[in-house]
């Protein structure tokens, strides 16, 4: 039996599945563009569960290129990837709105909206710049658009894509970091 280590990278070009030796030589990746539908005004989305179809996907693919080198076990995963975008849950656990895409544009009038006190304090509490890059922009977008954010609750998309393969909901903090949210 072959041992391995997985990773799952959710990035902004590209969504990576990798397969490890226990001595770090990499062994097998499956990799395909992230889903993106591009809108105007430099602003890209995807639905949560197309996302997360296309983890499953590349996890099937590895498993086929993993099982023809003979049997074997994975003994540890870990996931990663872009924090600042994430996923609103209802109390059930379903997607309230579309992933938007770090890089999107949404919620830069909204957080330049906020108190001063509260942008001047901003960078110094989360180290990052006030603006739609954030998280919490896009939250703040979310809610002036409609979206009742009530019981809801945020997961970037290292903790969605964690915690749909079966790991606890839980919010890990240097990821937590990066969303403007700590």
């Amino acid at each position: 039996m072959i041992d391995y280590v997985v990773g799952i990278d959710v990035g902004s070009t590209s969504v990576k599945v990798l397969a490890a030796g226990l001595d770090g030589t990499d062994v097998a990746v499956a990799s395909r563009r992230t889903p993106w539908t591009d809108l105007e005004g430099g602003r890209a989305e995807c639905e949560a569960t197309v996302l997360l179809d296309l983890v499953v996907a590349l996890i099937h693919e590895l498993d086929a290129v993993l099982a023809a080198r003979g049997p074997y076990r994975v003994i540890a995963a870990g996931t990663s990837g872009m924090a600042e975008a994430g996923v609103v849950l209802d109390p059930a656990g379903a997607a309230k709105a579309p992933v938007m895409a770090w890089f999107d544009p949404r919620g830069g009038e909204e957080i330049a909206a906020t108190p001063p006190e509260f942008r001047a304090a901003f960078p110094g509490r989360t180290g990052l710049p006030v603006g739609p890059m954030a998280s919490l922009s896009k939250l703040l977008h979310l809610r002036g658009i409609g979206v009742d954010l009530t019981d809801a609750t945020f997961v970037n998309l290292p903790e969605f894509v964690a915690h749909s393969l079966g790991a606890p909901r839980v919010a890990e903090s240097s990821l937590v970091s990066r969303t403007g949210l700590i």
